[in-house]
Protein backbone atom coordinates (compact mmCIF):
# COMPACT_ATOMS: atom_id res chain seq x y z
CA UNK A 1 0.00 0.00 0.00
CA UNK A 2 1.13 3.63 -0.78
CA UNK A 3 2.14 5.52 -3.86
CA UNK A 4 0.14 7.86 -3.24
CA UNK A 5 3.04 10.87 -3.49
CA UNK A 6 5.68 11.05 -5.36
CA UNK A 7 9.57 9.70 -4.13
CA UNK A 8 11.74 12.35 -1.99
CA UNK A 9 15.08 13.19 -2.35
CA UNK A 10 15.28 13.28 1.35
CA UNK A 11 12.47 13.24 4.57
CA UNK A 12 12.15 17.36 3.82
CA UNK A 13 11.61 16.94 0.60
CA UNK A 14 9.02 13.35 0.95
CA UNK A 15 7.16 16.06 3.54
CA UNK A 16 6.65 18.40 1.08
CA UNK A 17 4.91 15.70 -1.38
CA UNK A 18 2.64 14.93 1.61
CA UNK A 19 1.88 18.75 2.22
CA UNK A 20 1.65 18.76 -1.75
CA UNK A 21 -1.52 15.98 -2.05
CA UNK A 22 -2.64 17.28 1.41
CA UNK A 23 -2.00 13.78 3.24
CA UNK A 24 -0.64 16.54 5.79
CA UNK A 25 -2.58 19.45 7.23
CA UNK A 26 -1.98 20.62 10.36
CA UNK A 27 1.34 22.74 11.42
CA UNK A 28 1.92 20.26 14.31
CA UNK A 29 1.83 16.91 12.40
CA UNK A 30 4.28 18.78 9.64
CA UNK A 31 6.54 19.59 12.36
CA UNK A 32 6.31 15.95 13.28
CA UNK A 33 7.35 14.28 10.22
CA UNK A 34 10.40 16.74 9.55
CA UNK A 35 11.56 16.54 13.11
CA UNK A 36 11.71 12.51 13.12
CA UNK A 37 13.89 11.39 9.53
CA UNK A 38 11.40 8.30 8.41
CA UNK A 39 15.17 7.01 7.20
CA UNK A 40 16.86 6.53 10.93
CA UNK A 41 14.24 3.79 11.77
CA UNK A 42 15.43 1.40 8.46
CA UNK A 43 18.40 -0.64 8.43
CA UNK A 44 21.53 0.93 6.60
CA UNK A 45 21.34 -1.02 3.77
CA UNK A 46 17.65 -0.26 3.15
CA UNK A 47 17.76 3.64 3.40
CA UNK A 48 17.78 4.17 0.11
CA UNK A 49 14.43 3.09 -0.42
CA UNK A 50 12.80 5.59 2.86
CA UNK A 51 11.84 8.40 1.60
CA UNK A 52 9.76 6.35 -0.91
CA UNK A 53 5.78 6.47 -0.79
CA UNK A 54 5.64 2.58 0.00
CA UNK A 55 5.34 0.35 3.00
CA UNK A 56 9.36 -1.40 4.30
CA UNK A 57 9.25 -4.97 5.45
CA UNK A 58 12.82 -6.90 6.86
CA UNK A 59 11.59 -9.67 8.35
CA UNK A 60 9.30 -8.83 11.25
CA UNK A 61 10.35 -5.32 10.50
CA UNK A 62 7.56 -3.20 9.23
CA UNK A 63 6.71 0.41 8.81
CA UNK A 64 3.51 1.25 7.04
CA UNK A 65 3.66 4.01 4.19
CA UNK A 66 4.31 7.71 4.53
CA UNK A 67 0.77 8.52 3.25
CA UNK A 68 -0.63 6.23 6.10
CA UNK A 69 0.91 7.16 8.92
CA UNK A 70 0.31 11.04 8.44
CA UNK A 71 -3.36 10.64 7.49
CA UNK A 72 -3.40 8.29 10.82
CA UNK A 73 -1.63 11.12 12.64
CA UNK A 74 -4.21 13.51 11.02
CA UNK A 75 -7.17 11.38 12.06
CA UNK A 76 -5.78 11.49 16.02
CA UNK A 77 -5.77 14.73 16.42
CA UNK A 78 -2.75 14.74 18.84
CA UNK A 79 -2.35 17.03 21.37
CA UNK A 80 0.24 17.77 23.88
CA UNK A 81 -0.32 15.48 27.26
CA UNK A 82 -2.34 13.12 25.93
CA UNK A 83 -1.83 9.15 26.43
CA UNK A 84 -1.00 7.43 23.53
CA UNK A 85 -1.34 3.68 22.61
CA UNK A 86 0.72 2.20 19.64
CA UNK A 87 -0.54 -1.30 18.97
CA UNK A 88 2.07 -2.73 16.66
CA UNK A 89 4.43 -0.38 17.54
CA UNK A 90 7.29 -1.90 15.54
CA UNK A 91 10.35 -0.06 14.13
CA UNK A 92 9.43 2.59 17.06
CA UNK A 93 9.11 5.35 14.13
CA UNK A 94 5.29 6.23 14.38
CA UNK A 95 5.61 6.58 18.33
CA UNK A 96 8.64 8.79 18.13
CA UNK A 97 6.29 10.74 15.77
CA UNK A 98 3.50 10.69 18.02
CA UNK A 99 6.18 11.53 21.06
CA UNK A 100 7.37 15.03 19.64
CA UNK A 101 3.79 16.28 19.55
CA UNK A 102 2.35 15.12 23.02
CA UNK A 103 5.36 16.73 25.14
CA UNK A 104 6.80 15.58 28.07
CA UNK A 105 3.50 15.77 29.91
CA UNK A 106 2.32 12.66 27.60
CA UNK A 107 2.13 9.11 27.92
CA UNK A 108 3.63 7.16 24.63
CA UNK A 109 2.76 3.20 25.17
CA UNK A 110 4.00 0.61 22.87
CA UNK A 111 3.05 -2.82 22.43
CA UNK A 112 4.35 -4.98 19.96
CA UNK A 113 4.58 -8.66 19.62
CA UNK A 114 7.97 -9.35 18.52
CA UNK A 115 10.68 -9.08 21.34
CA UNK A 116 13.66 -8.30 18.90
CA UNK A 117 11.41 -5.59 17.19
CA UNK A 118 10.73 -3.82 20.85
CA UNK A 119 15.20 -3.85 21.24
CA UNK A 120 15.39 -2.54 17.66
CA UNK A 121 13.09 0.45 18.38
CA UNK A 122 14.31 1.16 21.89
CA UNK A 123 18.17 1.21 19.62
CA UNK A 124 16.67 2.89 17.38
CA UNK A 125 14.75 5.76 19.23
CA UNK A 126 18.06 6.11 21.19
CA UNK A 127 20.20 6.63 18.50
CA UNK A 128 17.56 8.95 16.85
CA UNK A 129 17.93 11.08 20.42
CA UNK A 130 21.61 10.82 20.30
CA UNK A 131 22.11 12.06 16.54
CA UNK A 132 19.62 14.94 15.96
CA UNK A 133 20.87 17.90 16.55
CA UNK A 134 17.34 19.72 17.16
CA UNK A 135 16.13 17.04 19.49
CA UNK A 136 14.64 18.81 22.88
CA UNK A 137 13.94 16.54 25.69
CA UNK A 138 12.15 19.07 27.37
CA UNK A 139 9.34 18.87 24.44
CA UNK A 140 9.53 15.20 23.72
CA UNK A 141 7.80 12.08 25.23
CA UNK A 142 9.51 9.76 25.37
CA UNK A 143 8.18 6.10 24.18
CA UNK A 144 7.96 2.82 26.35
CA UNK A 145 7.67 -0.29 24.61
CA UNK A 146 6.79 -3.71 25.40
CA UNK A 147 7.16 -7.12 24.22
CA UNK A 148 3.64 -8.87 24.15
CA UNK A 149 0.33 -9.27 22.49
CA UNK A 150 -1.55 -6.23 22.65
CA UNK A 151 -5.23 -7.97 22.77
CA UNK A 152 -4.13 -9.63 26.20
CA UNK A 153 -3.99 -6.21 27.61
CA UNK A 154 -6.03 -6.07 30.80
CA UNK A 155 -8.76 -3.33 29.15
CA UNK A 156 -9.43 -2.86 33.04
CA UNK A 157 -5.76 -1.51 33.87
CA UNK A 158 -5.85 1.83 32.09
CA UNK A 159 -7.41 3.64 29.16
CA UNK A 160 -6.33 6.07 26.66
CA UNK A 161 -6.76 8.97 25.14
CA UNK A 162 -5.63 8.25 21.53
CA UNK A 163 -4.88 4.38 20.36
CA UNK A 164 -3.75 3.65 16.96
CA UNK A 165 -3.87 -0.27 15.67
CA UNK A 166 -1.12 -1.15 12.95
CA UNK A 167 -3.01 -4.45 11.85
CA UNK A 168 -6.43 -5.21 10.29
CA UNK A 169 -8.93 -5.80 13.35
CA UNK A 170 -10.59 -8.53 13.46
CA UNK A 171 -14.38 -8.37 14.11
CA UNK A 172 -14.21 -10.18 17.31
CA UNK A 173 -12.11 -7.68 18.76
CA UNK A 174 -13.25 -4.18 17.74
CA UNK A 175 -15.37 -3.83 21.41
CA UNK A 176 -12.23 -4.79 22.97
CA UNK A 177 -10.25 -1.73 20.89
CA UNK A 178 -13.07 0.81 21.38
CA UNK A 179 -13.17 -0.18 25.20
CA UNK A 180 -9.74 1.08 25.68
CA UNK A 181 -10.81 4.42 24.69
CA UNK A 182 -11.21 7.66 27.37
CA UNK A 183 -14.29 9.27 27.07
CA UNK A 184 -14.05 12.07 23.97
CA UNK A 185 -10.87 9.37 22.84
CA UNK A 186 -9.92 8.91 19.32
CA UNK A 187 -9.10 5.00 17.91
CA UNK A 188 -7.99 4.79 14.53
CA UNK A 189 -7.39 1.13 12.96
CA UNK A 190 -7.45 -0.33 9.74
CA UNK A 191 -11.00 -2.48 9.57
CA UNK A 192 -12.23 -4.18 6.26
CA UNK A 193 -10.08 -2.63 4.31
CA UNK A 194 -10.89 0.59 5.30
CA UNK A 195 -8.60 2.92 8.02
CA UNK A 196 -11.19 3.83 10.50
CA UNK A 197 -11.35 6.52 13.05
CA UNK A 198 -13.92 5.87 15.71
CA UNK A 199 -14.29 8.61 18.65
CA UNK A 200 -15.70 7.69 22.07
CA UNK A 201 -18.19 10.35 22.44
CA UNK A 202 -19.83 8.93 25.66
CA UNK A 203 -19.50 5.66 27.70
CA UNK A 204 -21.79 3.64 25.68
CA UNK A 205 -21.47 5.99 22.04
CA UNK A 206 -19.11 6.15 19.33
CA UNK A 207 -18.98 7.79 15.85
CA UNK A 208 -16.97 6.69 13.10
CA UNK A 209 -15.73 7.37 9.74
CA UNK A 210 -13.61 5.90 6.54
CA UNK A 211 -10.45 7.96 6.32
CA UNK A 212 -8.73 6.05 3.88
CA UNK A 213 -8.54 2.85 1.73
CA UNK A 214 -5.86 0.65 3.08
CA UNK A 215 -4.99 -3.06 2.73
CA UNK A 216 -3.29 -4.45 5.98
CA UNK A 217 -2.08 -7.91 7.48
CA UNK A 218 -4.33 -9.24 10.03
CA UNK A 219 -3.24 -9.44 13.77
CA UNK A 220 -1.93 -11.78 15.30
CA UNK A 221 -4.18 -13.60 17.92
CA UNK A 222 -3.07 -14.85 21.24
CA UNK A 223 -3.26 -18.85 21.70
CA UNK A 224 -5.58 -20.37 23.64
CA UNK A 225 -3.11 -20.92 26.57
CA UNK A 226 -2.30 -17.51 26.32
CA UNK A 227 -5.76 -16.34 26.45
CA UNK A 228 -6.30 -18.62 29.67
CA UNK A 229 -2.80 -17.98 31.87
CA UNK A 230 -3.74 -14.96 33.72
CA UNK A 231 0.14 -14.60 34.21
CA UNK A 232 0.09 -13.32 30.17
CA UNK A 233 -2.11 -10.43 30.62
CA UNK A 234 -0.33 -6.95 30.09
CA UNK A 235 -0.42 -4.07 32.16
CA UNK A 236 1.96 -0.90 31.24
CA UNK A 237 2.87 0.95 34.25
CA UNK A 238 3.15 4.98 33.97
CA UNK A 239 6.29 6.84 34.83
CA UNK A 240 4.92 10.29 36.81
CA UNK A 241 6.85 13.15 36.15
CA UNK A 242 9.39 14.53 39.10
CA UNK A 243 8.59 18.11 40.72
CA UNK A 244 11.77 18.75 39.62
CA UNK A 245 11.49 17.85 36.25
CA UNK A 246 7.93 19.73 36.17
CA UNK A 247 9.58 22.88 37.55
CA UNK A 248 12.37 22.79 35.23
CA UNK A 249 9.95 22.42 32.46
CA UNK A 250 8.27 25.46 33.23
CA UNK A 251 11.49 27.88 33.63
CA UNK A 252 12.49 26.18 30.41
CA UNK A 253 9.14 27.71 29.17
CA UNK A 254 9.28 31.14 30.35
CA UNK A 255 13.25 31.79 29.57
CA UNK A 256 14.89 28.82 27.99
CA UNK A 257 14.15 30.05 24.44
CA UNK A 258 16.12 33.57 24.81
CA UNK A 259 19.38 33.92 23.17
CA UNK A 260 22.29 32.67 25.25
CA UNK A 261 24.04 36.04 25.56
CA UNK A 262 20.90 37.66 26.84
CA UNK A 263 20.28 34.95 29.07
CA UNK A 264 23.68 35.61 30.23
CA UNK A 265 22.58 38.92 31.81
CA UNK A 266 19.43 37.96 33.54
CA UNK A 267 20.11 37.92 37.49
CA UNK A 268 19.70 34.08 37.75
CA UNK A 269 21.88 31.71 39.78
CA UNK A 270 24.38 30.21 38.21
CA UNK A 271 23.42 26.73 39.10
CA UNK A 272 20.16 28.06 37.17
CA UNK A 273 22.23 29.48 34.57
CA UNK A 274 23.94 26.41 33.45
CA UNK A 275 21.02 24.34 33.70
CA UNK A 276 19.42 26.50 31.11
CA UNK A 277 22.70 26.71 29.42
CA UNK A 278 22.99 22.58 29.26
CA UNK A 279 20.53 22.53 26.47
CA UNK A 280 22.94 24.89 23.68
CA UNK A 281 26.24 23.64 25.20
CA UNK A 282 25.99 20.21 26.77
CA UNK A 283 29.87 19.04 26.38
CA UNK A 284 30.82 22.64 27.87
CA UNK A 285 28.37 22.30 30.56
CA UNK A 286 28.95 18.56 31.22
CA UNK A 287 32.46 19.91 31.74
CA UNK A 288 31.46 22.58 34.31
CA UNK A 289 28.96 20.23 36.39
CA UNK A 290 32.01 17.36 36.27
CA UNK A 291 34.14 20.18 38.20
CA UNK A 292 31.02 20.69 40.93
CA UNK A 293 30.79 17.57 41.42
CA UNK A 294 33.70 17.04 42.79
CA UNK A 295 34.06 20.38 44.41
CA UNK A 296 30.83 19.03 46.31
CA UNK A 297 32.86 15.56 47.25
CA UNK A 298 35.59 17.42 48.65
CA UNK A 299 32.63 19.30 50.70
CA UNK A 300 31.19 16.31 52.10
CA UNK A 301 34.78 15.14 52.84
CA UNK A 302 35.52 18.25 55.21
CA UNK A 303 32.84 17.95 57.06
CA UNK A 304 33.63 14.46 58.34
CA UNK A 305 35.19 15.38 62.00
CA UNK A 306 38.80 14.23 62.36
CA UNK A 307 39.52 12.02 65.26
CA UNK A 308 40.08 13.21 68.66
CA UNK A 309 43.51 13.67 69.50
CA UNK A 310 45.59 12.48 72.81
CA UNK A 311 47.84 14.56 74.69
CA UNK A 312 50.17 13.43 77.67
CA UNK A 313 50.19 15.66 81.08
CA UNK A 314 52.89 16.42 83.24
CA UNK A 315 50.89 13.63 85.43
CA UNK A 316 51.24 10.99 82.61
CA UNK A 317 47.35 11.16 82.54
CA UNK A 318 46.10 10.06 79.17
CA UNK A 319 43.24 12.73 78.41
CA UNK A 320 41.42 14.18 75.46
CA UNK A 321 42.76 17.32 74.26
CA UNK A 322 38.70 19.09 73.80
CA UNK A 323 37.44 17.49 76.99
CA UNK A 324 34.02 17.44 77.47
CA UNK A 325 31.01 16.31 79.33
CA UNK A 326 29.66 13.04 78.20
CA UNK A 327 26.06 14.57 77.33
CA UNK A 328 28.33 16.62 74.98
CA UNK A 329 30.40 13.36 73.69
CA UNK A 330 26.66 12.16 72.82
CA UNK A 331 25.61 15.05 70.75
CA UNK A 332 29.54 14.46 68.77
CA UNK A 333 28.51 10.74 68.04
CA UNK A 334 24.81 11.74 66.70
CA UNK A 335 26.30 14.93 64.58
CA UNK A 336 28.88 12.61 62.97
CA UNK A 337 26.03 9.80 62.29
CA UNK A 338 24.06 13.08 60.80
CA UNK A 339 26.62 13.72 58.40
CA UNK A 340 26.58 10.20 57.24
CA UNK A 341 22.65 10.37 56.61
CA UNK A 342 21.85 9.82 53.05
CA UNK A 343 19.84 12.95 53.29
CA UNK A 344 22.23 14.84 54.94
CA UNK A 345 24.82 13.54 52.05
CA UNK A 346 21.70 14.30 49.03
CA UNK A 347 21.79 17.89 50.61
CA UNK A 348 25.46 18.55 50.45
CA UNK A 349 25.34 17.39 47.13
CA UNK A 350 23.02 19.59 46.02
CA UNK A 351 24.54 22.56 47.63
CA UNK A 352 27.80 21.67 45.93
CA UNK A 353 25.65 21.62 42.53
CA UNK A 354 23.84 24.27 43.04
CA UNK A 355 19.62 24.67 43.78
CA UNK A 356 19.36 22.02 40.36
CA UNK A 357 21.19 19.03 41.47
CA UNK A 358 22.56 17.18 39.01
CA UNK A 359 21.21 19.28 35.67
CA UNK A 360 23.00 17.81 32.59
CA UNK A 361 21.48 16.26 29.47
CA UNK A 362 19.99 12.96 30.17
CA UNK A 363 21.98 10.76 27.70
CA UNK A 364 19.31 7.96 28.12
CA UNK A 365 15.63 8.15 27.69
CA UNK A 366 13.80 8.12 30.97
CA UNK A 367 11.15 5.98 29.69
CA UNK A 368 12.12 3.93 26.87
CA UNK A 369 13.29 0.34 27.07
CA UNK A 370 12.31 -3.40 26.59
CA UNK A 371 9.90 -4.88 29.02
CA UNK A 372 8.62 -8.63 29.38
CA UNK A 373 4.98 -9.14 28.73
CA UNK A 374 2.95 -7.91 31.27
CA UNK A 375 5.73 -6.78 33.55
CA UNK A 376 4.60 -2.83 34.21
CA UNK A 377 6.08 -1.10 36.16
Amino acid sequence: MGGAVARGVDNDDLVDNLKKEEYISSPSVEKAFRAVDRGDFFLPEDRDSAYEDHAWRSGTLHLSAPCIYSKAAEALDLNEGLSFLNVGSGTGYFSTLVGSILGPNGTNHGVEVYPDNVRYACRMVDEWVRTTPSFDRTAFCYPKFVAGNALLLNPTYRNYDRVYVGAACPQEYIEFFKGLLNVGGILVMPYENQLQRIKRVSRDEYSMRDVLSVSFADLILPSMEERQDRMATIEIGCNPVSLQDCCRLSILTAVGSLPTERLRKLPLPQSLQLFLQSFREPDVITNKLAEKRHAAERLRASMVRPPKRVRKRDDDDSQVENDSSEDSSDDDETGLLALRHPLFIRIGQIGGLGIMGNIGPSSHPPSSGVHDRGSGE
